[in-house]
């Protein structure tokens, strides 16, 4: 008798693994009302930023996500470099990608990061998106002002000395 349970019980558990092995199916729901929109911020919250911005479009730094085992860091985006100015911890310097293209053929460049940064942070730049300029300033608070330094390099100004500032250029 004892051995029929036990056989029973190790039946059990290898049905178990074995199930647990097969492929299934993961389902993520979306708390948008809509489609974000693909011509600046995705405008839906958090998940419109996963679910579009990250695809879509690349921002100066990422998130490296390439490994399950460990919490993400940082990687390079359009931004191949960055670091602190040692002479001043409130600026921070993003040395820029070369070689990246527009869809369109347009070369990405210093000028590239301002004509976008001034969409969100200018309210009196031709380009100014409002929807985008509320989303992008509540995720960067910290952003006291931006600068072309030459074709390949940007510097950026945090209203304190943040070590994390990296982490919200994500965002951006």
């Amino acid at each position: 008798m004892r051995l029929k349970f036990l056989a029973a019980g190790l039946a059990a558990m290898l049905a178990s693994q074995a199930e647990a092995q097969q492929p299934r199916v993961l389902r993520i729901a979306m708390t948008a009302a809509d489609v974000p929109t693909t011509t600046g911020m995705p405008n839906n919250g958090f998940e419109g930023m996963r679910f579009l911005g990250y695809p879509v479009f690349e921002a100066l730094t990422l998130w490296d996500l390439s490994s399950a085992e460990r919490p993400a860091t940082l990687r390079p985006g359009l931004a191949e470099s960055w670091e602190q100015d040692p002479a001043d911890p409130q600026n921070w310097i993003f040395r820029l990608r070369q070689g990246v293209t527009f869809h369109d053929g347009t070369p990405f460049n210093a000028d590239a990061v301002i004509w976008n940064m001034d969409r969100f942070f200018r309210n009196d730049s031709p380009q100014f998106e409002a929807a985008g300029s509320a989303i992008s300033r509540a995720r960067v608070p910290i952003l006291e002002s931006y600068r072309k330094i030459d074709d390949r390099t940007i510097g950026m100004r945090t209203n304190r000395v943040a070590s994390y500032f990296p982490y919200m250029v994500v965002y951006l």
